[in-house]
Parts: C-alpha cells; sequence; structure tokens
C-alpha cells in the first residue's frame, strides 16, 4: 500500500497497437508517472498479478481483438482493478457505445485522434 505522501502513480496502458503503448507509455512517464504496458489480456493479467500499486488503467479501443468494452467487463471483475479508474481512447464511440461503457463503470472515453493535452488533463483529474 502506498503511503498517502507517496506522490508516485502507476498507470497500465492496454491496447493492441505497439505504436499506441509506445505512445501513451512516453505520455504517461513525462508525466512522471510509471507506465506499465500490455499488449494482450495475457500480458494485462500477468501485470495485474505482479503490481502491488495500479492507480488507473488507460485503454484502447481493441485488446487481442476485443473491444474496449469487452476487456472493461473483464477488468471490472479482477479485484485488483474492480474500482480503479479506467480511461478509454477510442474511435468507437457512438452513442450505443458509450452508454454500455459507463454502465460497465468505464470512468471516461476520449475520442481519436486525440489531443495529448487532454489525455494528460484527463489522467490528473484522476490520479492528481
Amino acid at each position: 500500500m502506498r503511503h498517502p505522501d507517496d506522490p508516485h502513480r502507476t498507470i497500465l496502458v492496454a491496447d493492441d497497437s505497439i505504436e499506441m503503448l509506445t505512445l501513451y507509455g512516453i505520455l504517461i512517464e513525462r508525466m512522471g508517472y510509471t507506465a506499465l504496458k500490455a499488449g494482450s489480456l495475457d500480458e494485462t493479467t500477468q501485470l495485474l498479478d505482479e503490481t502491488e500499486v495500479l492507480d488507473l488503467i488507460l485503454l484502447g479501443t481493441y485488446l487481442d481483438g476485443q473491444m474496449y468494452t469487452d476487456t472493461a467487463t473483464r477488468l471490472r471483475q479482477h479485484p485488483a482493478t474492480a474500482d480503479l479508474p479506467i480511461i478509454v481512447v477510442t474511435h468507437r464511440s457512438n452513442t450505443e457505445t458509450l452508454l454500455q461503457a459507463f454502465e460497465i463503470g468505464i470512468n471516461q472515453v476520449l475520442a481519436a485522434p486525440l489531443d495529448p493535452h487532454r489525455l494528460v488533463t484527463t489522467i490528473q483529474d484522476f490520479v492528481g
């Protein structure tokens, strides 16, 4: 458990795209946070099992070919991530999908292509 005065934050980034993992990882690390990157559900689960403290999850549209709503549903069933903030960056944000996302417990859906400054402020809103 993190001491309340410890400002260090860890963010899990999960996406099929190595380019997006790299981009988000660089952005998160420039913010002063630790970025854990997972390109598959197996990698995501492994990181969840190995990580003591996690502050936020950033999801891309797809992971192992599954849409973010399916991935988030699985994450909400995992004890380590049941209550963590989940932010999604996606090009799939029609009204029906957005309603489903919020019913699942996704905290924020950002439309792609994304302004990096918007992502930074959104992350800061959730983890400080």
